[in-house]
């Protein structure tokens, strides 16, 4: 705006440039220009006299260049002499139209000081309604100014004047920091509108500061006008307001429903506690959601179709939803109604909902326990009655009817004709003990008989109880009637088992305890002998583990408590603290509606001295068949032997390749016993070993070049016993002896491959090479080399199947059946 100004008054215009301004505005606005002004006329003068000086360097060099350069030296001079007066012409006319512009401004001022002054007290009037004051920072000078009103609301005196350290001075010292961040964000090109506390005259006033800083043309603040408003009343209310909302809060968040308030669209506007606690969300977050971000969409819905019959209907309305919580679906009955504003237009629905998930449950549980109870007494032949004491009135459910083997209205139901059915022998005690419930007020419970119309009699359990008014007399009498015959031949027919199972149990020579969770409630009179004891009293009331050795308390304890059925060995304790091993075999069954264990106890140190001598009588066997396998390897390593020193003397190279097989064949055989004596189980060797040792003696004998002929092994971890190891081993000995020897000619590279595998109780042996293979057109079922006769036959030994293959060389396959398994 000032820049307006200064353009309109250099440019004449100073009515337009004055309406702009207000007296402070120009009086700053006129020290600017003028001293703009001299700067100009000084700068002019500085660019004149540097002009003279250079036509002056100009002059000097010319004389030196020569008289050539006189006529350009004399039009340079004509030149700057002529422009010289040209630029002071123009100062001078700059100069008079400043005087004039200066004097028409003055005269302006004079005629706005008036306007100003009526103005300002207008302005002063309404700044002290509106308890709003002004102020204005000229950042150049410093300079702060108040207003009447801003003297009077800091409560400091127009006459102490004004600082930025007096305004400081009066912000509460809490805000100070707050103050001054934001006044220095402010300078630096933020926005300046606060709120903060002052202290005037020991009071706590609040006031709202907002600022707008002019800055000039690179950006730097000029001066800064602001106004200050009072606003302590409204904070007040705010406060107030707030305490007031606070407690509505409060109230809503101690109720035991669920309470929310939703707008027009279905947004939450506010919640309760437990609101929050129920759906996990706190009131901030809500605010302005829908029940669309909070529930599932058909869940939504439905809740939305709610609120907006609420707001159709105009009134409140009660609704049954159901919501998803943690622990799954609950059911509401929520009360909704609108909430209107000044105008008495809905703009909102309020809800209070309660939980009645529980009630539900207890309907539903109500209907079932009912419809349970109907067949139970159906089912149970339970009868139940009614009797009205004033009336003499009775009443009974149809089984009292299917009891007493009567149709269903073919008698009008009565104390005295239910009487007449009770067994003569058991009517007055029946009646006597009606009445002394009466008198006592005790639950009357009794059995008797029933004499049916047909002649037979049934057992019956009756229970009832009075109920009594205010002056004592009986009113009514409401209980059962169950028919018990089958119990009572049941518990007739039990006492007379139990005692046929006592002379059993004595009779046995086996401990018999009858257990339950542990602690022994009977046994017979073998276990009392078996322990040590005398009577049955020392024993009964006391728990298996009081009679059982410590090192064996947590096997008992298990066994019972997993109602173990299977024997076990145990250690019990005699009276006389001696232990002695037993063997246990217990089984739970139920008696009762209990659960109830039956315990066998076998004394069985007899059959352990016996086991331990058969124990003793197996070691001294195992020690003797060591020996022997011992012994029968050693003789086969002496025929081998012989074998040997023989093929020494044969010069025939054929007959000595013949030993020298043989050799091998015992050896087979011979490692088989060797496996056996150094291995822990006698009657088993591992044969993937062994096959190991089969190689390994090949390759020594023949001296194999491993480096040539390699052999492969996949041989699964496999026990056989000495009936299969040993022709199996010779078959092995026989085709790897062949395939050594003859699948490789002239040191040809090859691999051997050997497998032994068991699946589905067969063993499948396979010894393949990629060698040269076998003759064309061989048979091997009519080849009668030793070999092969031996592998047939040795296959044959072991109930097996041979098949031979020429592909790439030659494939054995033996397969035999798993035995002893």
């Amino acid at each position: 705006m000032e820049r307006r100004s200064f353009a309109l008054a250099h440019q004449g215009k100073h009515k337009e440039a004055y309406a702009l301004l207000n007296t402070d505005e120009y009086m700053r606005l006129k020290e600017i220009y003028t001293a703009g002004m001299k700067k100009t006329t000084t700068a002019a003068k500085m660019v004149i006299a540097n002009d003279i000086g250079k036509f002056h360097s100009r002059f000097v060099f010319f004389v030196v260049i020569g008289a050539m350069s006189v006529i350009a030296l004399l039009v340079v001079w004509f030149y700057a002499i002529k422009h010289a007066r040209r630029w002071a012409v123009e100062l001078t006319k700059s100069d008079e139209t400043l005087k004039n512009t200066i004097q028409n401004m003055e005269l302006l001022v004079k005629q706005r000081t008036e306007d100003l002054s009526k103005t300002n007290e207008q302005l002063q009037r309404a700044q002290a309604v509106g308890q709003i004051g002004s102020w204005s920072l000229d950042f150049t000078t410093n300079r702060l100014e108040w207003s009447d009103e801003t003297y009077r609301m800091f409560g400091i005196p127009r006459d102490d004047g004004t600082s930025m350290e007096t305004l400081v001075a009066v912000v509460h010292p809490d805000d100070r920091d707050f103050v001054m961040k934001a006044w220095g964000a402010a300078v630096e090109g933020m926005a300046y509108n606060i709120e903060h506390r002052i202290v005037v005259r020991g009071e706590i006033r609040w006031v709202r500061e907002r600022a707008q800083i002019e800055r000039d043309w690179e950006g730097r603040a000029i001066i800064a006008i602001g106004t200050v408003q009072d606003i302590t009343d409204r904070k007040k209310a705010e406060d107030l307001l707030r305490e007031s909302e606070e407690k509505l809060q409060k109230i809503i968040d101690s109720s035991s429903t669920v309470i929310f308030v939703k707008d027009l669209d279905g947004r939450f506007l506010l919640i309760n506690s437990l609101y929050e606690k129920l759906f996990h969300i706190s009131k901030d977050d809500i605010v302005g959601k829908t029940d669309y971000d909070i529930f599932p969409m058909e869940v939504a819905k439905l809740l939305r179709y709610a609120d907006l019959e609420v707001f159709k209907a105009n009134k409140p309305l009660e609704v049954e939803e159901k919501v998803p919580q943690d622990d799954g679906i609950h059911d509401y009955i929520a009360m909704k109604f609108p909430l209107y504003d000044a105008e008495g237009k809905p703009y909102a629905v309020c809800g209070i909902a309660t939980d009645i998930t529980d009630r539900k449950k207890m309907e539903l549980y109500l209907a079932e326990t009912k419809e349970r109870y109907d067949l139970a007494t159906s089912v149970g032949n339970i009868g139940v009655w009614d009797l009205n004491m004033v009336s003499g009135k009775l009443v009974w459910n149809d089984e009292v009817f299917k009891i007493l083997e009567l149709s269903k209205g073919e008698m009008e139901p009565s104390y005295e004709k239910f009487v007449s059915f009770v067994h003569p022998d058991d009517r007055k005690s029946f009646t006597d003990a009606v009445t002394d419930a009466l008198h006592s007020r005790l639950p009357f419970n009794r059995e008797y008989r029933v004499l049916l119309p047909n002649g037979k009699v049934r057992v019956c359990h009756a229970i009832g109880k009075a109920t009594f008014d205010e002056s004592g007399r009986p009113v009514r009498m409401m209980g059962t009637f169950h028919d018990i015959t089958e119990r009572k031949q049941a518990e007739a027919s039990m006492a007379e088992s139990e005692a046929r199972f006592r002379q059993l149990a004595d009779a046995t020579f086996e401990g018999i305890a009858i257990s339950e969770r542990g602690r022994l409630l009977d046994v017979n009179t073998q276990l009392i002998e078996m322990l040590g004891y005398e009577n049955v009293s020392e024993v009964i009331g006391k728990t298996a583990l009081d009679f059982t050795a410590p090192q064996f308390h947590e096997l008992t304890a298990n066994n019972i408590a997993a109602d173990y059925a299977r024997p076990y060995e145990s250690m019990l304790i005699r009276k006389d603290a001696t232990a002695f091993p037993v063997e246990v075999h217990g089984k739970t069954m139920m008696r009762d509606g209990r659960k109830i264990r039956i315990t066998a106890i076998q004394d069985i140190t007899e059959r352990k001295k016996a086991e331990d001598q058969i124990k003793q009588s197996l070691r001294e066997k195992e020690s003797l068949l060591r020996e022997i396998h011992h012994r029968v390897k050693n003789n086969l390593a002496i025929v081998t032997g012989l074998i040997a020193l023989q093929a020494r003397t044969i010069q025939d190279a054929a007959v000595k390749q013949l030993f020298e097989e043989s050799k091998q064949r015992v050896k087979s055989m011979s490692l088989v016993h060797e496996k056996l004596y150094q291995t822990k189980d006698l009657s088993s060797i591992n044969f993937a070993e062994y096959i190991e040792s089969i190689v390994s003696e090949i390759v020594a004998m023949y001296r194999i070049d491993t480096n040539t002929i390699t052999a492969n092994m996949n041989v699964e971890d496999i026990e056989l016993d000495l009936e299969a190891a040993v022709p199996c081993g010779l078959i092995i000995n026989e085709l790897l002896t062949n395939a050594f020897k003859y699948a490789f000619p002239n040191n040809r590279k090859g691999i051997i491959s050997i497998h032994f595998i068991k699946a589905d109780q067969t063993y499948t042996l396979t010894i393949k090479d990629n060698g040269v293979g076998l003759p064309e057109g061989f048979d091997y079922q009519k080849s009668d080399t030793l070999g092969l006769q031996l592998v047939t036959a040795l296959t044959g030994q072991l109930d097996g199947t041979l098949q031979i293959k020429s592909e790439d060389g030659m494939e054995t396959v033996v397969m035999f059946p798993v035995k002893g398994e």
